[in-house]
């Protein structure tokens, strides 16, 4: 994944921008990306929605809480990034199948997830 230059803030260089981004460090959304994001998410679960709704029905509320943390942090660093670097991280690193469309789409999911930790929807 290339982040352009001009994208990242002063006294960052891309491969720090990248770590941030580590797969490694985010193991609850690599976790929703491989087991429920994949490439059959759409006839499983109707949408990325569905899709991240079923994984917060049978998490627990320590994955939900560790899950809304990573989102948010994950959030944070690629915040600059344009659409495309986020689905080619989320694909390629992450090893997930959904390529957001927008960082709406993208809020809307963290919106879902937030909600059902809130909620006690999960496990």
């Amino acid at each position: 994944m290339t982040v352009p230059s001009s994208r990242q803030p002063a006294g960052s260089s891309r491969r720090d921008r990248l770590r941030q981004a580590s797969p490694d460090r985010f193991p609850m959304i690599r976790a929703l990306l491989r087991g429920y994001l994949h490439e059959d998410y759409a006839a499983e679960h109707g949408s990325a929605e569905g899709a991240v709704r079923a994984f917060c029905k049978d998490a627990s509320p320590q994955e939900m809480e560790k899950l809304t943390e990573e989102w948010r942090r994950l959030s944070v660093n690629t915040a600059s990034w344009t659409v495309a670097d986020i689905g080619s991280l989320l694909t390629k690193d992450f090893g997930g199948a959904w390529r957001p469309e927008s960082k709406q789409e993208l809020a809307r999911l963290f919106q879902v997830i937030r909600s059902a930790a809130a909620s006690g929807e999960h496990a």
